[in-house]
């Protein structure tokens, strides 16, 4: 018996609405070096955070794998003690966590807090055009990437859904209960450069290889390109692109921001989706923040459609990390505004 639940309390019934138009977001991260805090003091002081960051009017906050605890221990904690602010994992799955498994916590997160959920897929940056870097065991990233976000958006969006995939496979796989919203839960991807999305034009199929989200065990149709600018055309609606350097030069910034977008949009509508349907956003690195402040300008200039600033889980008690948030949240409202 599928287990679906209605929006909770803490939840004002635009929750998909307002977590696909996320305009400002932190991201919490591990520190450089060795975590001077014990688990439950990253613990602590992350939901400490997450309601400043609440206060300050800041959209959203992500959680990074290595973040000094569990991500979505760090998540939950987040969910018990805000009500409006949209929470998300962005990290890539591994071992521990493969794409059917990290798609279900993040519908469990869905649940406790009421639908303002949003799970993001990283990949891993893929040199030279029409190339992808093998891994250790002979397969391309691409294709792990291209498993992981193929499971993670059926996973969101069909019941018991079933995949073959030459990385990662899953067969009925279980995903109750779940949130009753109008649209399930956004899907970002993360890619580690804007040059990843920057594609003159990619067949949006390519050999039969394995069977679609949804679709029996036996159903084998095209399988859709692995690249990065495709995967997030087709099935994303949020796509991050960082962490970019502080000292990356404004008119780099620019021309990066303007290509990404014009490839994500061709894509989008190569794939039957309407242009700018996948938002695009920029991932400034952890660092001072008048420099991330400035850097935040620069992409909201550029036309990003959201920043997200990294913050290292050691900071986030200081009063600098508090006073850039509340900077950070007064300059996305004032661009949001100006939109």
């Amino acid at each position: 018996m599928a287990m679906v639940t209605g929006l909770g309390p803490g939840s004002d019934g635009h929750a998909t609405d307002r977590r696909r138009r996320v305009h400002s977001a932190v991201r919490f991260v591990g520190a450089p070096g060795p975590s001077r805090l014990a688990t439950t003091e990253v613990l602590r002081a992350s939901v400490r955070f997450a309601q400043h960051c609440e206060r300050a009017g800041v959209d959203a906050a992500f959680v990074a794998p290595g973040a000094g605890a569990d991500a979505f221990v760090l998540l939950g904690g987040a969910a018990a003690v805000t009500t409006s602010l949209v929470l998300g994992y962005l990290g890539a799955p591994d071992d521990q966590r493969p794409p059917a498994l990290l798609a279900k916590h993040a519908t469990a997160l869905d649940v406790c807090c009421s639908g303002r959920a949003v799970l993001g897929i990283a990949a891993p940056s893929i040199v030279g055009a029409g190339r992808e870097e093998a891994t250790p065991d002979g397969a391309p990233d691409g294709d792990a990437l291209g498993d992981a976000v193929e499971i993670c958006r059926a996973m969101l969006h069909v019941p018991g859904p079933s995949y073959q995939g030459p990385r990662h496979s899953v067969q009925s796989a279980w995903n109750e209960p779940r949130v009753a919203s109008v649209e399930p839960m956004p899907l970002a991807l993360v890619v580690a450069a804007a040059s990843d999305l920057s594609d003159p034009g990619v067949e949006l199929a390519s050999p039969p290889s394995s069977a679609q989200p949804g679709s029996g065990p036996s159903a084998h149709r095209r399988r859709v390109s692995r690249r990065p600018v495709v995967l997030a055309a087709r099935f994303a609606e949020l796509c991050a692109v960082g962490p970019i350097g502080l000292e990356t030069a404004r008119l780099e910034t620019t021309a990066a921001v303007v290509s990404a977008r014009s490839s994500l949009d061709a894509q989008s509508l190569a794939a039957g989706r309407e242009r700018g349907a996948v938002r695009l956003l920029a991932i400034v690195a952890a660092g001072p923040a008048d420099r991330q402040l400035a850097s935040a300008a620069a992409l909201y200039d550029a036309g990003v459609d959201g920043v997200v600033a990294d913050l290292a889980v050691d900071c986030l008690a200081g009063d600098e990390a508090a006073g850039f948030v509340e900077l950070f949240g007064a300059l996305a409202a004032r661009r949001a505004s100006e939109d």
